[in-house]
């Protein structure tokens, strides 16, 4: 099969911001590899000034950071990645919007998940390799945390 190139271009990916420490398992502890808790963030960025058909994903991931940490690693890591979708060619919004949402999402926690398997692979614990992330429900997920919440209303004081 011959691969067709997709409209969308990968620009860079940049990390910002990382915090990385390593969970030391506590003695007397029995050590069973826990699947640590991972929670994330993003955003879809666009602007004029950057250009109409370029837009900025900033993601937040972190890694064993929340109350139950298990040992091993626990990271902390924002990144940002620049995409822009080539216009040489006419494509349906249905098909931009996937790309913009689906694809370019799914670019960057790759991303990620190599940038954390080459920073922890001299580790104690060796490489963390991020596991698969289910996209339908992270962005299902992402869809619920993005509604406006509504309003309360007030009661008047008499």
């Amino acid at each position: 099969m011959k691969a067709k190139k997709s409209p969308l271009v990968f620009e860079g990916f940049v990390v910002q911001e990382l915090q990385f420490s390593v969970i030391s398992p506590t003695e007397g502890d029995l050590v069973v590899i826990e699947e640590p808790e991972i929670t994330m963030d993003f955003e879809i960025l666009t602007n004029d000034d950057i250009g109409q058909d370029r837009f900025l994903i900033p993601m937040q991931m972190q890694i064993n950071m929340g109350k139950k940490q298990v040992p091993g690693y626990a990271l902390e890591v924002t990144a940002l990645g620049t995409f822009s979708i080539e216009t040489s060619k006419k494509i349906p919004i249905s098909h931009r919007t996937e790309l913009q949402i689906y694809s370019s999402t799914n670019i960057m926690i790759s991303s990620l998940r190599g940038y954390l398997r080459d920073l922890t692979g001299y580790g104690p614990f060796g490489a963390y390799v991020l596991p698969s992330i289910d996209m339908a429900d992270l962005i299902s997920q992402k869809k619920i945390a993005s509604k406006p919440k509504p309003k309360k209303r007030r009661k008047k004081l008499k």
